[in-house]
């Protein structure tokens, strides 16, 4: 139950430093308050095969540009060992544009994370994607196009001593 608490304690705080920190560059020349959510879930099948998924919301606060997201993300993946590994999945969105404007993504790809040792409590991990964008826009126009994404990210284990600890809360 101490652990249960603790942890209910650092979301607490999280959301509470979070709140403070809204000012964040949304659009080319204005600050705007954001607000982005994400769920992730994540299954061990077998020694080297994972299956993850997320569920996000995510919503710019402003009468001027009134954009909101919700999207599904879900990867089989494949670990080489505890460092490398590859994945194929999908991410699918709906985002309101606009007043006047709705979209649609289909987004497949294929990627692949490295990362420093996942026994200790901090993670450094760089992730690359290869992704075919499929937008389908309330106003019938369409667009595929292909890209090329990567991000390097720090994470930290609040609840266990390494990243691989059950029941474990991060701070990405």
């Amino acid at each position: 139950m101490d652990r249960f608490r603790k942890s209910i304690q650092i979301l607490l705080l999280s959301i509470l430093f979070l709140s403070k920190a809204y000012k964040i560059y949304a659009q080319d020349d204005a600050i705007s308050p954001q607000v982005w959510n994400n769920f992730f879930v994540g299954w061990n099948i077998s020694e080297h095969f994972a299956w993850r998924n997320a569920v996000a919301y995510n919503v710019l606060i402003s009468s001027e540009y009134p954009w909101s997201e919700f999207t599904l993300t879900s990867a089989g993946v494949y670990k080489f060992n505890r460092f490398y590994e590859i994945s194929i999945g999908g991410y699918f969105a709906s985002t309101k544009q606009s007043v006047s404007l709705n979209s649609y993504e289909i987004r497949p790809y294929l990627g692949f994370r490295i990362t420093t040792n996942p026994q200790k409590r901090w993670l450094v991990a760089n992730i690359g994607r290869i992704e075919m964008r499929n937008l389908f826009y309330s106003d019938s126009e369409k667009s595929m196009s292909w890209r090329f994404r990567n991000r390097t990210y720090l994470a930290f284990a609040f609840t266990s001593e390494s990243m691989n600890g059950d029941n474990n809360f991060f701070v990405f």
